[in-house]
């Protein structure tokens, strides 16, 4: 199965005679606060994936671009918030290919611009059903680790951890079969843990 971010690339447009244009050219646009410009290791999706992830919110009703970030920034966890410097230009590219517009006469809502997703915008999450699941499930995944990560009981039990070998390396005459048992218990613990 093709990754969704790599059909997302590989999508042309074609609109009223107007001439195609490749998803992955548009997200090559030269920008310095574009998610391309970013760093491979600092990106959070894949070329591609973070359009699907817009249509996909825009699929459950019109937004606008801060209500976008924080529904993105729900759906990754971590703390995480795409930038305005990220999805503005994501917003424009998608309307530039008809995947979205934006709604109502004066197109603005408390001032700003509110999307929905068009005929096209729809088809197009149709046809890739399988790939955004793939996304949606990865971005689950990330996120019960994060949770997992931040488990109140498990945070307050490693910091007990911390402070009594604080305690114990403060003290000078740590003899070696007390760092040997300490060794011994810790080595336990993680067998345990492993275990579940």
């Amino acid at each position: 199965m093709k990754p969704f971010h790599r059909i997302l690339a590989d999508e042309h447009r074609g609109h009223c005679g107007q001439a195609k244009l490749r998803f992955a050219q548009v997200a090559q646009a030269k920008s310095p606060d574009h998610i391309e410009a970013e760093p491979q290791r600092h990106r959070r999706f894949h070329r591609g994936e973070l359009k699907g992830l817009i249509l996909h919110l825009l699929s459950q009703g019109a937004a606008h671009g801060y209500e976008l970030i924080k529904a993105i920034g729900d759906q990754v966890g971590d703390g995480y918030q795409p930038s305005p410097g990220v999805i503005y230009p994501t917003l424009n590219a998608l309307e530039t290919t008809h995947l979205i517009c934006a709604e109502g006469d004066d197109n603005t809502q408390d001032g700003r611009k509110v999307y929905v997703l068009t005929d096209a915008g729809k088809a197009h999450l149709a046809k890739h059903a399988e790939q955004l699941s793939v996304l949606l499930q990865r971005l689950e995944r990330q996120a019960l680790r994060q949770r997992a990560r931040n488990n109140p009981q498990i945070n307050a039990a490693l910091q007990q951890l911390k402070a009594a070998l604080r305690r114990k390396f403060a003290n000078d005459d740590l003899a070696e079969p007390v760092a040997t048992a300490i060794a011994h218990i810790i080595e336990q613990a993680a067998q345990e843990i492993e275990k579940h």
